[in-house]
């Protein structure tokens, strides 16, 4: 979550219209020609994006349930508690060094108030904003679209700066001035209290540094104090928040995977980040990855829209299957109601942590189960043996593909999928699908 969302490219309009309004009197004609000429170059360079979203808007769904804070996680970053890990993410919150920039930022704001200082009114609007945005943007529609959690991060980088002229002041204030042994008793035990605590959150992302146990524990592991998000980190060995290459049984899952990709049908995988990596090291054809993407196309991802995998109605699940055309079910935590579904799911093994079951449905890419292979390829499918005619593939719809040769696209409507397939008038036997 250390990025902005994309859609935070239009709130600098408002901070940096006030600074241009602010200044505008004590610039030369130069100067404004020089803002002017930022703003529409900021605009030019990010319009290859701007376009593309405006054009294929309608595919976009809310963001507004991701990210999306509430005043209450100002407590629990303080405390360093986890709450919501579609907020604060997997990892234990460990906001030590946060709050102690916060806070000398904050003094230098109170002790500057009424100083007349250039930098004071911009510092406190834009943190003022940031902060808001942070932590109350949950509570405001149009904030929740830009995922407000987000904006903590650079609220943070830019508290560095009233922090650190606070901490000047007080240091040379301290030099000159000759604090009672009762201020300096008070200092040293807050300096002695709060110690630990910035250690351990540094600890917690270096957990090579904590030293390990040399005699055995007690099995399972002791949960003493909350588990390893909260308790005592060095029970339990930490994880290391390390970019590192794939270990031995995943790669030894994708080669297995290569080998059993044959065209026949889709691969339907829980577990996002397993999916994630089928998609990009094989041929299969993924319906998975990452759950929270919000497009309309997320239709297509039975986890997206039911987390257990059982939809209310027993009928839809045998629907879906064949509506997506699914070979392959890969499941990594328990879903009972999914996973007793004899009648449409066939168990076949077991690995990485991940059962496979096999689905009992009718594989074919065409909507009336008629016969075909297609090729999947980036901007790309290749469909070979069909009956031609008028066909519909299950595949999404979109306005820029074009069929080759001598065939027409238009939008197939579909049950439960907002998008729509690929409907194909006056198709041959073989024929390209392209997005040119």
């Amino acid at each position: 979550i250390q990025h902005l969302h994309a859609y935070a490219f239009f709130l600098l309009v408002v901070p940096m219209t006030y600074l241009y309004w602010r200044a505008r009197k004590s610039m030369g004609r130069w100067d404004h020609l020089a803002v002017w000429a930022v703003a529409i170059g900021v605009v030019a360079v990010n319009g290859w994006w701007l376009a593309a979203a405006m054009r294929f808007w309608h595919y976009i769904l809310t963001a507004g349930y991701y990210l999306d804070a509430t005043p209450d996680y100002l407590l629990y970053d303080y405390l360093g508690l986890l709450k919501e890990a579609d907020i604060h993410g997997l990892i234990a919150v460990r906001a030590g060094f946060r709050f102690l920039i916060f806070g000398a930022a904050a003094l230098w704001l109170i002790t500057n108030r009424r100083k007349q200082d250039d930098r004071y009114v911009p510092l406190l609007a834009t943190l003022g904003v940031l902060l808001f945005i942070a932590y109350f943007g949950g509570l405001v529609a149009p904030l929740r679209e830009i995922q407000p959690y987000r904006f903590v991060i650079p609220a943070m980088y830019l508290a560095t700066f009233p922090a650190a002229l606070w901490i000047a002041e007080a240091v040379r204030s301290l030099k000159v001035s000759r604090p009672s042994p009762a201020a300096l008793g008070v200092m040293a035990l807050a300096s002695f209290v709060a110690l630990p605590k910035l250690a351990r959150d540094v600890l917690y992302f270096i957990p090579d540094w904590i030293p390990g146990h040399t005699r055995p524990l007690p099995a399972p592991d002791p949960d003493v104090s909350g588990g390893r998000g909260f308790g005592t980190i060095a029970w339990k060995k930490p994880l290391a928040f390390r970019h590192e290459p794939m270990d031995e049984p995943m790669r030894q899952a994708i080669e297995n995977a290569r080998k059993a990709v044959d065209g026949k049908g889709r691969w339907l995988v829980e577990w996002w980040p397993l999916g994630e990596r089928l998609a990009w090291a094989t041929d299969a054809q993924i319906l998975g990855g990452f759950r929270d993407i919000n497009l309309a196309h997320s239709d297509a991802n039975l986890f997206r829209k039911y987390p257990d995998g059982a939809p209310p109605d027993p009928d839809e699940l045998g629907r879906y299957l064949e509506r997506y055309n699914v070979q392959w079910v890969i499941i990594g935590n328990p879903k009972p109601k999914l996973e007793s579904r004899n009648d449409v799911l066939e168990f076949a093994f077991t690995g990485l942590g991940q059962r496979v079951y096999r689905t009992r449905n009718k594989l074919s890419w065409f909507l009336d189960g008629s016969p075909g292979d297609v090729k999947a390829e980036v901007d790309l499918l290749t469909i070979t043996g069909s009956r031609g005619g008028d066909l519909v593939l299950k595949y999404h719809y979109m306005e820029t593909l074009e069929c080759r040769p001598r065939c027409e696209i238009y939008r197939a409507e579909v049950p439960n999928d907002r998008v729509g397939f690929i409907g194909v008038r006056n198709a041959p036997s073989d024929f390209e699908i392209v997005n040119p």
